[in-house]
C-alpha cells in the first residue's frame, strides 16, 4: 500500500496508510499535554468523511482537505477515510 506522512514534529507524527480497498490515518501524540493540530490531506485524496475506528479525539473538524484535532496528551488515533 501507499504511505504519506502528514505531520511529524517533536510530539506528533501523523501519517495515512491507503490500499485499493482502505485508507486509514494514524496519529500519534507523545506529547505530555493536549494538544490541537492541523494539516493538509493530499490533493489526489477523495473522501466524503472521516470516522474514528477506536478512540474519537476530543475534537475532529474537516474543512475541504484540512483536517483539525484537538489530542489528549499520550494518545493515538486511529481515523477511517470513506
Amino acid at each position: 500500500g501507499d504511505y504519506y506522512t502528514m505531520l511529524a514534529d517533536e510530539t506528533v507524527f501523523a501519517f495515512l496508510r491507503s490500499d485499493l480497498n482502505e485508507r486509514i490515518l494514524i496519529v500519534i501524540h507523545r506529547g505530555e499535554s493536549d494538544r490541537e493540530l492541523s494539516f493538509d490531506l493530499p490533493e489526489s485524496l477523495d473522501f466524503r468523511r472521516i470516522e474514528p475506528i477506536l478512540d474519537n479525539p476530543q475534537k475532529l473538524d474537516v474543512k475541504g482537505k484540512q483536517v483539525t484535532l484537538s489530542l489528549k496528551a499520550l494518545t493515538s488515533y486511529y481515523l477511517k477515510i470513506i
